[in-house]
């Protein structure tokens, strides 16, 4: 299933190709990700050594 990209500074964004992006705070794209049906886990840092949190995880953290 599909699943949200983060990154955690500029220099991850630029890491990769060129693409829009967004200022959230952490909290808020977990919560953004738990209330999403249509997502499966947020991925962090995908250009390199990422880490994946699923939707289980996300829930975990930040409550139902």
């Amino acid at each position: 299933r599909p699943a949200a990209v983060a990154f955690t500074s500029e220099q991850e964004i630029a890491r990769g190709p060129k693409t829009p992006s967004i200022s959230y705070d952490i909290g808020d794209a977990l919560k953004a990700v738990r209330d999403n049906t249509g997502l499966s886990a947020l991925v962090l840092n995908p250009w390199g050594q990422s880490l994946v949190i699923s939707k289980r995880l996300i829930t975990a953290l930040v409550g139902a």
